[in-house]
């Protein structure tokens, strides 16, 4: 069993009770989770993307969910880790915005990655401006 870890706190209800009652009716909802491999937790990955849709599968008890796993080899030459292992609390990225994170999958040659993190915010963009899913 695969342990990933949400980037931040759910911060809407609203939506989280949106994605689970899709989820528990329909399966995966979204686009796939955006992670990179914990060195040192077996089976343990940092999601820089998806926390409401995270949580929402577990609630919904979803046995897989979509995912990109970053090359760490391509990151550690421009982020250096943070005190738990991940590059997502590195000290480079600490408070950063994802504009800062998506440049930064850029300059290291994480093309997927980028994508995908571009992708990330120009959708969650379109939800809070129209208020869908």
């Amino acid at each position: 069993m695969l342990i990933i870890r949400p980037p931040h706190n759910v911060r809407d209800r609203k939506h989280l009770r949106r994605l689970y009652n899709l989820m528990s009716k329909d399966g995966w909802q979204g686009r796939p989770i955006l992670v990179e491999k914990l060195h040192g937790e077996k089976n343990t990955y940092q999601a820089w993307t998806g926390s409401h849709r995270i949580t929402a599968a577990e609630m919904a008890i979803l046995k897989q969910i979509p995912l990109y796993v970053m090359d760490d080899k391509l990151l550690e030459k421009h982020i250096r880790r943070g005190r738990d292992g991940s590059m997502w609390n590195s000290p480079d990225l600490n408070k950063s915005n994802d504009k800062i994170r998506w440049e930064l999958l850029v300059r290291s040659g994480e093309k997927r990655g980028a994508a995908l993190l571009q992708e990330e915010i120009m959708m969650n963009q379109r939800e809070i401006d129209t208020g869908e899913i």
